[in-house]
This record gives structure tokens, sequence and C-alpha cells, in this order.
């Protein structure tokens, strides 16, 4: 009669935030007792292959519940197995106060106007995640990775799927950011809106290795001091441009008064060294010589670039004739003064 040894398997790893933990001996013998906690799975797990999984309860491991042992075990060495077999326990409960940040800074472009600027962000939070399918779980994290060690805790999965995260921040920054023409500036105003679009962008990839994301958070979105300096100098120089868009819109005239100033600063010689030295256009309106003369030819030749119908309706005898009309139907001018500019009209053709 084969000796069988009664040994007693249960969970018991050396700290609280195991997520997975592998029971340290491997010789497994008919009649052990196998003890799994409540929201917990165990897996027997044996060259890269599951060939068994218990769930709750007190089990104890026969050939009867388990018949893949059969060929396996030698009665004459004892009712042990001759080949080792891992004994998994996975965590079923939801971990939280996983921790995410971006150890270097992202690059995340925005609109700003009609041109493209990029901006540095960081950021951190935090992440909640269950295990949904252990053993999708073992098979991907345990059979096909080295770890080295006889457990997976919070700090292996927060580093094993830092780069999943960073990519993912990556995308949804610049989608977020970009297409909806938000600055970086005003992140954190969107915290829950972004953190929501992350968790929906990584989920797929942790359902790969049977993890569930149950909760995603953003703590902050911090921009570098040069970063931002250059966003408070883009935003100042937007609004002294709309202040001019009004300016324009509440008096046109001053408006082509100041591109003809513009166009004489911008011409060179006399006349731009003049008002580049600091005379204003009144000042050069009133020297009353050449370079006044020039100035009002600038004027002129603005308001005919910025208007071009108008140097065709002075040259265009019907066109001042139809304006003429107009004049006298609107009652700005007399009959007589009608007849007298009719004819000069008439006359020039």
């Amino acid at each position: 009669m084969a000796i069988i040894d009664i040994d007693v398997i249960k969970y018991n790893p050396e700290s609280d935030d195991a997520i997975a933990w592998k029971f340290p001996r491997e010789d497994i013998s008919l009649g052990a007792q196998l003890i799994v906690n409540e929201s917990q799975e165990a897996i027997f797990f044996k060259d890269g292959k599951i060939f068994d999984t218990f769930g709750p309860g007190r089990h104890e491991l026969t050939t009867d519940n388990m018949p893949w042992l059969r060929g396996l075990v030698k009665f004459s060495l004892g009712g042990r197995t001759p080949y080792a077999a891992e004994v998994w326990y996975v965590n079923k409960t939801v971990m939280r106060g996983l921790k995410w940040g971006t150890r270097n800074p992202l690059s995340v472009k925005e609109q700003k106007g009609n041109s493209h600027i990029t901006i540095n962000v960081r950021a951190h939070g935090g992440w909640g995640m269950r295990i949904i399918e252990p053993k999708k779980f073992i098979t991907e994290i345990v059979g096909s990775r080295a770890l080295g060690n006889e457990s997976i805790n919070a700090e292996w999965v927060e580093e094993s799927f830092y780069e999943a995260i960073q990519e993912q921040l990556s995308v949804v920054f610049n989608e977020f950011f970009f297409q909806q023409q938000i600055s970086a500036a005003e992140a954190n105003r969107y915290n829950a809106e972004l953190a929501e679009s992350i968790k929906c962008r990584i989920s797929p990839e942790f359902q790969n290795y049977g993890i569930q994301i149950e909760s995603f958070h953003i703590g902050n979105i911090s921009i570098p001091k040069a970063d931002r300096d250059m966003l408070q100098r883009i935003d100042l120089e937007e609004q002294e441009e709309n202040r001019e868009f009004e300016r324009i819109e509440q008096s046109p005239e001053a408006y082509r008064i100041k591109r003809s100033f513009d166009v004489l600063e911008n011409q060179g010689g006399e006349t731009g060294q003049l008002l580049g030295a600091g005379f204003g256009l009144g000042a050069a309106l009133s020297t009353g010589t050449a370079m006044g003369e020039k100035i009002g030819r600038v004027m002129d030749i603005d308001a005919q670039t910025s208007n071009p119908s108008q140097s065709d309706t002075e040259n265009d005898p019907v066109a001042k004739l139809q304006q003429l009309k107009k004049l006298l139907a609107d009652e700005l001018i007399t009959e007589q003064e009608f007849n007298e500019k009719k004819k000069q009209i008439l006359d020039a053709i």
C-alpha cells in the first residue's frame, strides 16, 4: 500500500498587496488539502500550461478531482509526483491605489489661431483594477514572462503596464487639445473627461491579460515654466489683435489711416526714416512739404488697393452718370447741379 503524504496548500504571501502568488513548494502530493479563500482562484500550472483551477473552499487533491495527476504520480515514490507542478493563487478583489505618472514630458499639439504649437505636459494620477479572467492572466503573465519571484504585486503591475498607459496618454491628450481646440493651460478643468477617455483607450490592452480597469483618475496636469510663458505671450498677442479688430469695426476710417501709416513705415527711404525715427502721422502731414505729398499719395494708393472698384468708377463715365442719378434721386443734389455735372461728364468723353 502506498504511503500518502498529507500536506496543506494555502494562501500565505509576504505582502498584503499581492495580486497573484505562487505556493513555494512544487512537489504536490495526493491527499493534500488545498484551501482557497473567497475572491480567490487557485490554478495548477505546469510547463506553460494550465491543468486545473479551483474556487473558494477546501479541496482534497485526489486523482478523482484531478485526473491529470494519474499520468504524473508514481506510487512507487510514495505517492509524490516526480514532476513539479506550480500552484498559483489569483486575487480577484478590486486592487485600488495603483499609481501612474509621466517620467518624461509628453509633447502635445494645440491650435493657436491659424498655427499649431507644441506644448510639453506632465501628468500623474491613480487607477484601480480587478482580475476577471485568472486563467488568461496566469497564462499571459506567468507563462510568457520570467518573473524572477513568486508573487505579482501592485508595484510589478504598475511597472509592467507603464508603457501601455503612456502611449494612450499621448494619443488622448493630443486628440483632446488639438481637435477640441482647448489649451493645455486649461487642462485641469477637464481632468474627469480626459480620465474617462484614457480609461476607455487602455481597457482593451488590459483585457488581453484578463484585467478589468475599475477606475482611472488624473491628479494633476502641469506645464513647464518655459511653455507656460510662451502660452501667456501668445494669449496677450491674441488679445491685442482682438482689440485691434474691435477698433477697426468701430472706426474703419481710423484703420485706413493706420494702414497708410504702416505702409509708410515699411517703404523705407526718406519717408520711412522720418516715421521710424518717431514722427507720428499727424506730425508728418504738418510739414507741408513734399513729405506730406508722399504720405497723401500713399494713402490714396492704399484706399484704391483696399477698394479697387472706386478707381474703376472714377474712370467709367457710365458709372459716374449712375452715381449722379442716384444722388439726384436721393435729393442730395438739385436738378441744376445734376444737369451741369452731367454735361461735364459727357463733354469729357
